[in-house]
């Protein structure tokens, strides 16, 4: 008698308690590399494991991200590509401050937007059924959360009122990155 498989058959489920204790050993093999090594480690462990000795460079790009430690966060490319409002629900923002800065990153990376002001952005929200009460107190917020999220750049005009331009900094792109992956809310 032969001792093929019954196609029938269910495939066994696998046990969370191994999979979890091969990803610790894993993210402890990984800790002193830095992410180019981490990519060629994790590369190496597809072909080996998965069979896939000629990863497509899709699938290069999705190892290298990982390395990055960007898991979840879409590639320029993928950005470019995505409706707003697609992105917004994405990132998932839960307050005002969370909604500018979402749409902030969006517009820097999708569009190459570096500067910004505050009515604009605010436009788009409202557009996109999310419009923010008080734009200039949610900007307000981002610039005075430590390290700052958003500076402002200039402003047109001398009134209080005056029209001010913003950017977002490198840790507000991180914060949003991190709503993407499920690190952080806002």
């Amino acid at each position: 008698m032969s001792q093929d498989k019954d196609p029938d058959a269910a495939e066994p489920r696998p046990n969370p308690a191994d999979e979890l204790a091969a990803m610790q050993v894993v993210a402890k093999a990984m800790a002193p590399l830095d992410p180019a090594a981490m990519e060629r480690v994790l590369y190496w462990a597809a072909g080996f494991y998965l069979g896939t000795t000629g990863v497509s460079l899709k699938s290069r790009q999705a190892v290298s991200s990982a390395a990055a430690g960007t898991i979840g966060v879409p590639a320029d490319d993928e950005i470019g590509n995505m409706e707003v409002a697609e992105f917004f629900g994405r990132a998932g923002p839960n307050t005002d401050a969370g909604k500018a800065l979402v749409l902030a990153y969006w517009l820097r990376r999708a569009k190459g937007v570096e500067e910004f002001d505050s009515q604009s952005l605010n436009a788009e929200l409202t557009h996109l059924g999310h419009k923010v009460g008080n734009i200039t107190r949610a900007f307000t917020v981002l610039m005075e959360t430590r390290p700052q999220l958003v500076v402002q750049t200039r402003k047109q005009g001398t009134t209080r009122q005056a029209r001010k331009r913003y950017k977002v900094t490198v840790e507000g792109m991180r914060r949003v990155e991190g709503m993407l992956r499920g690190d952080s809310q806002m």
